[in-house]
Formats: structure tokens, sequence, C-alpha cells
């Protein structure tokens, strides 16, 4: 690896880890700088396991004492966490990476779509059908195991998607929901580590390089959340989401 290279993969790592604290999204940032610094595409997945796993530990750590107001048992989520996360990384390692390839547009384009309209649907789901998402705690287990697959699986978007999914489901204090989104990725990321090691995929000097890129944009972030707008923030990321998944139909929709 080059120091140009390094430099690069620091420098996103450093964004990534701002964003990520701030609004989430940051794999959309990650996947595709590994990408550029030229690791396969299933290995840049693996990677962003690690990278990013600074900035999720140290966001459940910051918000661990809102974890007490969550709705719903923290034991049984755990324990949905984990079977989701094993579940995705052990489809991900048996198919390989050709399916992998032939999936990145279509993960993508699920991520973007729910990161776009989650805010719009559970505005709509409340004022016209007067839906009450905190009475249906099987159906929030039922997505979380489906979101957690996901996240072993891909990852990206995760913690976007599971915020609207908690927003959908009745947890309307954003910092009680986001400690619980910390919480569940945190258990994926580990888990997905783990599998991903123990199944060479992950390339390991690349990932610790942006690593330590995103612990230091997630510290910063908490020197300068007061003046950076999270609606900025948010209509980046989706711009730049959209642009990643047309890319990503462009190159790997006829591997």
């Amino acid at each position: 690896m080059t120091l140009a290279t390094a430099a690069f993969l620091f420098a996103v790592g450093t964004i990534a880890g701002f964003i990520n604290a701030l609004a989430g999204g940051s794999g959309f940032l990650a996947f595709p700088a590994f990408i550029a610094a030229g690791l396969p595409p299933i290995s840049a997945n693996a990677s962003a396991f690690v990278s990013l796993a600074p900035a999720n530990i140290v966001g459940f750590a910051a918000n661990l004492s809102a974890l007490k107001e969550a709705h719903h048992s923290l034991i049984l989520r755990s324990a949905i966490a984990v079977a989701g996360g094993v579940v995705g990384s052990l489809i991900l390692i048996s198919t390989g990476s050709q399916a992998f390839q032939r999936a990145i547009p279509w993960l993508l384009t699920i991520a973007t779509i729910l990161f776009a309209l989650g805010p719009w649907l559970k505005a709509r789901l409340e004022q016209g059908y007067g839906f009450e998402g905190h009475r249906f705690p099987l159906l929030l287990y039922g997505f979380e195991f489906v979101i957690c697959v996901y996240g072993g699986y891909f990852g990206l978007g995760m913690g976007i998607v599971m915020l609207a999914i908690y927003e959908l489901l009745g947890q309307d204090n954003i910092l009680v929901a986001n400690a619980v989104k910390n919480f569940v990725i945190t258990l994926v990321t580990l888990i997905g580590i783990f599998l991903f090691a123990a199944a060479g995929l992950i390339a390991w000097m690349p990932a610790l390089i942006m690593g330590a890129g995103t612990a230091l944009g997630g510290y910063l972030s908490t020197l300068l959340a007061g003046h950076v707008s999270r609606r900025l923030l948010r209509n980046f990321i989706l711009v730049w989401a959209i642009v990643l998944t047309a890319y990503a139909f462009a190159t790997y929709a006829a591997v």
C-alpha cells in the first residue's frame, strides 16, 4: 500500500467517523473508498466492519445510560442481533464474491430508499392510520432480525434503516433510539469481524488505517456537533448514496 493510499483511507475514515456520529450512513463513504484503494468488493465490505467498529463502539458507550429507557427487552434483542448477524455473515461467506457483487446494486437501492423515505413513511402511518408502533413488539423483533441479517451480510446503511424502523415502531426519543441502534450494531459488527477474519476476508492494514480515522472523526464530532447542520449532512449522504447506487448498477449489474 502506498503512502497516498494510506492517507486517503485515513482522511475518508475521519469524515466517515464524523458523519457516523452526527447523521449515520458512514458506510456509504467507507465501502467505495476501499474499492478505490483496490480491494475486491467482498473484502471491502468485510474490512468496513473493522474500520467502522471504533465509531460504533464509541457511540454505544456514549449512549449507554439511555438504554434503560428502551421499550422492549434488551436481552431478547441481543439474542436477535447475534442470530441475525451470524446468519447474514455466514450467507456472505458461503455464497462468495460473485453473488455478493450481483447483490450490491440492489442492497444499495434498498438502503437508499429506506434512508430517503423513512421520515415520510413514519409521518404517513401516524397521521393517516393512527399507527402506534410501540404496541407491536413482535413486529419490532421481526424487523430487527431481518435488518441484522442484512447488516451481517452487507452492513452499509444498517444504522439508517434501523433508526427508521425504530421511529415507525414507537421509539420517539431519538437519544434512546440511537442508543439501541448502536447497541445492536456493535453486536452485529463484532460478530461479523470474528467470522470474516476466520474466513480471511479482511484486509487488516487498510481497515486499521481507516479505523484510526473513524476514531478521530468520532472525537471531532463531539467538539463540533453544535455547529453542523444534521439536515445538511443527511442531504449530502442521500445524494452520495444515489450516486453510489447508480455507479453500482453500471459496474456490477452485469456481473
